[in-house]
């Protein structure tokens, strides 16, 4: 489906050193089968050869210089945007052609909804599939109240009303900035899951910032959690199990690929 409706969609890629990938991001954005896209790009001032490929590209605005870390990168995004609809995507991570178009149809059937998101597909470095990962619908206290976020970030896509009255992320996060966010966003406004396959592809690779500073978001999440009234208590406790529970019977497909993975002696590459 190619189409030129408006609204503008804008999407941020914040990067630092990231010349493995970026091409391949510019790409998924500039070859959505949705036109009406302005693509920033915030380069926290590159070394490797990033901004060679963002200096060949025509489509994309991008700026390069020093940053208080990701979340003040795509603040500064964010804040060049014009966009009525706005997301951020990784310079690692992947949409696919239709992603845009199926969240501005969705947008438009749902005018009272604020923001969406959908199941994620995991890659390896090299773009293969691994597995998708499923999420329940939103339900605040269920969301808040887990050790991470059950709205992966790379398919969240809201509308600027949510930037107007919510504000931007919280700069002083380092890790955990886009779960405070949507924990911000979500007490207030309509977050509603987008039906059918995945809109966007998160990928697994050796130098990802998940895998490498999990100390650092762990105590973050512990942050949260008190910050929005969820601090550890019998009650919270209970709660906390009811909605891990109810994030897991959303993926029992994954128990099935784990069992198979476990009988047939090949040890995962990547953590399920």
């Amino acid at each position: 489906m190619t189409t030129t409706l408006s609204p503008l969609v804008s999407i941020v890629t914040p990067t630092f050193n990231s010349s493995q990938f970026i091409a391949r991001t510019l790409k998924c954005i500039a070859d959505q089968s949705y036109l009406h896209i302005e693509h920033i790009i915030i380069d926290g001032g590159s070394t490797d050869g990033t901004l060679d490929i963002l200096g060949h590209q025509t489509r994309a605005k991008w700026i390069s210089g020093p940053d208080n870390g990701m979340y003040d990168a795509i603040n500064k995004g964010m804040k060049m945007a014009t966009g009525e609809i706005v997301a951020y995507l990784n310079s690692d991570d992947l949409y696919f052609e239709d992603t845009v178009g199926r969240v501005v149809e969705f947008f438009d059937q749902n005018p009272d909804a604020d923001l969406v998101y959908s199941d994620l597909l995991y890659i390896d470095e090299n773009g293969e599939s691994l597995f998708v990962r499923k999420y329940p619908p939103f339900a605040w206290r269920m969301f808040a109240v887990l050790d991470g976020s059950t709205i992966p970030q790379q398919t969240a896509f809201w509308r600027r009303r949510v930037l107007e009255s919510a504000g931007y992320f919280d700069s002083t996060f380092k890790m955990a900035g886009d779960f405070e966010f949507f924990v911000r966003a979500g007490k207030n406004h309509n977050v509603r899951k987008l039906p059918g396959k995945p809109l966007a592809a998160f990928r697994f690779h050796e130098e990802m910032q998940t895998l490498n500073r999990k100390r650092i978001n762990d105590e973050e999440i512990e942050r949260i959690h008190r910050m929005y009234g969820f601090p550890p208590s019998v009650r919270n406790r209970l709660l906390k199990q009811i909605a891990t529970l109810r994030y897991k019977m959303c993926n029992v497909h994954r128990v099935k690929d784990k069992t198979a993975s476990l009988l047939s002696g090949n040890k995962p590459k990547y953590r399920p």
